[in-house]
């Protein structure tokens, strides 16, 4: 049963409407030389700790970076993802995050942009470490 469905049954079960929403990338996942030229930083980090903001729909996420591509970055980064595409950030996993300058020196981004857990990443962090700018 798909989450449409289910949310249908319990619309009726409960006599409210329900909204379900999904993501949808506009296109499939850039391959990695896309994703690292629209970006304006990639990195592998880290994830240590993440912090849901209900106001807003969004989640904000601190990141020990452990190598990044196109510019130095700090040596820890906040990154806000939100909307029905949030990127799903799990407290000490290392991820390859492609990311946008946010407002106050913080990151943004997606799970449109190509982030992956960098355990599944391999062949994209070999593309950056071949053809990115690597600091």
């Amino acid at each position: 049963m798909s989450s449409a469905e289910f949310g249908g049954l319990l619309a009726l079960f409960f006599g409210a409407p329900l909204v379900v929403l999904a993501c949808r990338c506009q296109q499939p996942t850039p391959p990695p030389c896309e994703a690292y030229k629209s970006v304006d930083l990639v990195v592998t980090g880290r994830v240590t700790a993440v912090r849901p903001d209900p106001a807003t729909n969004s989640v904000t996420a601190t990141v020990t970076v452990l190598k990044s591509w196109k510019k130095r970055a700090p040596a820890e980064i906040t990154v806000v993802t939100g909307d029905t595409c949030a990127y799903q950030f799990v407290v000490g996993r290392e991820d390859l995050l492609y990311l946008f300058a946010g407002e106050s020196g913080g990151y943004t981004t997606n799970r449109c942009f190509g982030n992956r857990a960098a355990k599944s990443a391999a062949k994209a962090i070999q593309w950056l470490n071949r053809c990115g700018k690597a600091f």
